[in-house]
Formats: C-alpha cells, sequence, structure tokens
C-alpha cells in the first residue's frame, strides 16, 4: 500500500506487506518507509500469530529484508551505522571511534564490542562474528578487536567499561550515565563461544525484546497522519487519533515499568549468583578447615556452632545502623535515620537491610586493610582482597564516581554533601560521590554514600543510607 499527500506537503510513506505461513504460523513483515521534513525513515515490523499458542517458542531473528536493506545503501541511527557485515577493527584511531561511539551520549542503538581472543585462531574468530552478526543484523552494529585495537579501545574507558579475553560485550544506550554498573553492559565471556550459535542467541535475546518494543519516529504519528486521512472534515477520524495518542502514552508507560522490573530482576537473579558463589566457597573453606583440624586430632565437623558466633541479627535497618555504630570501630556513621527509615516502610527492606550489613562489614575490612598497609581502593578491594575470608561486595556494586550529569548539576551534587568532621575537611562536610548500590534499578534503589578518609584519619565516614539521590532520571 502508498499513500502519498497531494497537497503542497513534501512527505511521503510508502507501506509494504509480506506474509509467509511457516510451521511455527504465521508471520508478517511489514516495511515502512517515511520521508519528511525532520529526515528519512525505514523500518520493519515483525508478527508472529499461530494456531497452538502452547506450542514451541518462536525464533525471533532480523528477517531476511533487513539484510537486503543494510546492503542497499548507509542506514544510521543518530551516530551509529548499520553496516551489513561486523566491522573488523584493526586500527589504533579506529578503535577510538569505537570507544567514542560507547560514550555517546547521543546514541539510542545498542553496540556489541568482541574483544581479541588469543586463543583462537583468525578462520574462528571470523565464524563466530559472523553468526553473531546475522543475529543482529539492523539490531546493533558489531565491532570485532585484534589485539592491539582491543588493548588501544579499553585505554579510552573507565575500568568498568572494558572488555578483554575474548570476551564480547553489548553496551546499552546509556545516555549521560556511561559508568553504570557492570551489570547494565552485559559480558558474555569467551568459553559461552565454544558454541558460536549459542553465544550469539544469547547476546541477541535481550536486544531483540527492547526491538521489538521500539516505537516509530515522531514524525510518523505527526506527519504520517495527515497523510492518512481522508478528508479534513472526519470528526470521528479525529476522535480516533486523539484516542490512538492516548494509548500509545499509556503504552509507553507501561513498556517503561516493564522494563524496569525486567532489569531489577535481572539484577536480583545476578545478585543471587554471587551470594550463591560466595556460599559455595565459605562452605568450601570450611570442609577445608575442618578436615585440617580433624588432621590435628580436634573434630568440629558435627558440634553444633556457639551462639556467639551466629553474627548479628539484621532485620531492619535501625539494625543495621545501631550494628555499625557498635561494631564497626573504622567506620562513622552519620546523620542517616531519615533516609533509612524511608527504606524500612518497603517490604523488601529486610533483605536490602542485610544487604546493607553486608556492605557495611565490607567498608570495615578495607579500613583496616588499610591502616595495615593495602593501597588500593575498596573497588580494587572488592575485586582482590587480601583472602578468601575478607569481608567484600561484589565489584559491581561499587561506583567510586557519579555520572557527569550529577557532578555538573549543583542541585544533584548538592544533595550529596554530607557532614564530616573538620579534621577531615575544614568545611565540615564533603561530596560523596562514592557509593554502594543495594538495588540496581527501579525504585527506591536504595544506596549508600560514603567518604574514604583512611589515608587520613583512617576511617570511613557513611553519610547517606536511602532511597536513590536525584539524578537526571528522577523527577
Amino acid at each position: 500500500m502508498s499513500v502519498e499527500d497531494g497537497g503542497a506537503s513534501e512527505s511521503r510513506i510508502v507501506r509494504l506487506g509480506l506474509h509467509e505461513e511457516t510451521i511455527t504460523g504465521r508471520w508478517s513483515t511489514t516495511l515502512t518507509a517515511m520521508h519528511a521534513a525532520s529526515g528519512s525513515w525505514v523500518w520493519l515490523d515483525l508478527e508472529h500469530v499461530s494456531e497452538d499458542p502452547w506450542g514451541a517458542e518462536p525464533v525471533v531473528q532480523p528477517p531476511r529484508l533487513v539484510h537486503y536493506l543494510l546492503e542497499s545503501g548507509q542506514l544510521r541511527l543518530g551516530p551509529v551505522i548499520f553496516w551489513p557485515v561486523v566491522q573488523q577493527v584493526a586500527d589504533p584511531n579506529a578503535a577510538r571511534s569505537v570507544a567514542e561511539l560507547v560514550l555517546d551520549e547521543t546514541r539510542t542503538s545498542p553496540l556489541v564490542v568482541m574483544s581479541h581472543d588469543y586463543r583462537a585462531t583468525d578462520a574462528e574468530i571470523s565464524d563466530r562474528s559472523k553468526i553473531v552478526g546475522r543475529q543482529l543484523a539492523g539490531i546493533a552494529p558489531v565491532f570485532v578487536l585484534d589485539s592491539a585495537s582491543t588493548t588501544e579501545f579499553n585505554e579510552q574507558l573507565p575500568d568498568m567499561l572494558r572488555t578483554f579475553g575474548g570476551a564480547a560485550r553489548t553496551y546499552f544506550p546509556s545516555m549521560d550515565d556511561v559508568r553504570s554498573p557492570l551489570s547494565r553492559h552485559r559480558v558474555l565471556g569467551s568459553k559461552w563461544f565454544a558454541n558460536p550459535r549459542r553465544a550469539a542467541k544469547t547476546i541477541a535475546a535481550p536486544l531483540v525484546l527492547r526491538n521489538l518494543a521500539a516505537r516509530p519516529p515522531a514524525s510518523y504519528r505527526e506527519e504520517g497522519r495527515a497523510l492518512i486521512r481522508p478528508t479534513d472534515t472526519d470528526a470521528s477520524l479525529d476522535q480516533l487519533l486523539a484516542e490512538t495518542v492516548a494509548a500509545e502514552a499509556l503504552a509507553d508507560a507501561a513498556a517503561a515499568e516493564s522494563l524496569r522490573l525486567r532489569e531489577d530482576l535481572d539484577w536480583s537473579a545476578e545478585v543471587m549468583r554471587d551470594i550463591e558463589v560466595t556460599i559455595d566457597n565459605q562452605a568450601a573453606r570450611i570442609r577445608y578447615l575442618e578436615a585440617q583440624l580433624s588432621e590435628a586430632g580436634r573434630y568440629l565437623s558435627d558440634v553444633p556452632t556457639p551462639a556467639q558466633y551466629d553474627g548479628v541479627q539484621i532485620d531492619s535497618f535501625d539494625d543495621v545502623i545501631f550494628a555499625a555504630r557498635a561494631q564497626l570501630p573504622r567506620l562513622v556513621v552519620g546523620d542517616v535515620e531519615h533516609g533509612a527509615d524511608a527504606l524500612d516502610q518497603y517490604a523488601q527492606s529486610s533483605s536490602w537491610a542485610r544487604r546493607t550489613w553486608q556492605a557495611m562489614l565490607a567498608l570495615q575490612a578495607y579500613a583496616e586493610a588499610s591502616s595495615g598497609g593495602w593501597t588500593g581502593d575498596f573497588k580494587s578491594w572488592c575485586r582482590e582482597p587480601k583472602d578468601s575470608a575478607s569481608a567484600v561486595v561484589q565489584e559491581s556494586w561499587v561506583a567510586l564516581l557519579e555520572s557527569s550529569t550529577v557532578d555538573n548539576n549543583p542541585k544533584f551534587r548538592s544533595s550529596r554533601v554530607f557532614g564530616v568532621p573538620k579534621d577531615v575537611d575544614p568545611d565540615g562536610e564533603v561530596y560523596m560521590a562514592s557509593h554502594i548500590k543495594i538495588v540496581q534499578g527501579g525504585r527506591p534503589a536504595p544506596r549508600v554514600h560514603f567518604w574514604d578518609d583512611t589515608s587520613g584519619t583512617g576511617k570511613i565516614y557513611v553519610g547517606y543510607v536511602g532511597p536513590h539521590l536525584p539524578n537526571g532520571k528522577t523527577n
């Protein structure tokens, strides 16, 4: 179907449809191309219906038409160009350009960067990258780095955004929040590429879901409606269009909430995985120590643990604050009750409180290690503690910086200024950008903000425990 305005406007829209019957049901691919005053656009809508909705789940991947479009000319969305093939990066300047694209605050498309794998042959690297590229055609460009360009690429990025060792990393559109947690920009290790097709599907899965939910450009809903209107006096169509706009707004809100819940669920799953790994490591350590004791004639494997070794009972943030002030001498907990009380109003507060206590223990252990000669920061402590018995939190929980939006906005910055003794700072207060993420996203996304003065007074000052403080993404 082609619709063209017969008036003075130069806007035009062409829509073509293709319907295919397969064993999994009917697939409908709709191509829409639009030329308007605001620019030219082309996109595909993919729809699947089945007589057996409870049958095998369909495999969603770019239709063949996507590859034809990419080969027909250069397509781009903002600063991101979509090529018909993966991009081999074997030049330092090209590697720097890819890093700049990762950090580009205007980018609204994801990127996939495959670092050099010294254990794989050139043929293996070529094969796996082509499989990934086909799976992501029209969704995300794929960059394949060689050894030198991997080094150059990483040198242009903060530690938490780097990739190496044959891993493939997905960089989601991050706007100004390029220093978001490790969990946001997912890493797929090289071991996954023992089965390249499985690895490609794993990389593509979250991108395809988000891409299917993408909206057409605003110009389509604005200028395009004028083209499909049969008469200027059709009041019923005007009403229908108004209702459509309202429905789209509701759909946008629902989609945003769904995405937030999905990211919150993903974060919780990662936290649970990390906790399980910690428990397994501690259980293995206990078995080893009990075996050593048994060899020395001390049999404790069946002896109950005395009550005083059961640890602190943490059920609320009040418990965290009281225990930290009473038992952690290297921590100075400031006036944090107001924010902590807000967290205790939520049903998940006891779980959040226990994670916060774990964070407090990690800060205490880090401060103790610093007084004993440890020279790294808190993030590096969580990455590589002195021994397996040291208290840590996952490295991805820790952020030592805020985004540029927060740093450069007086309102956002001032909300992170908290009191400290004058022997720490003559002003009696400091900007506490360093924080620990108790929950990755959603609301209220609990945070612990602190000031590391281990190189001075030997202590850490906790200035805030509470909901996520204001930034560019909050009201």
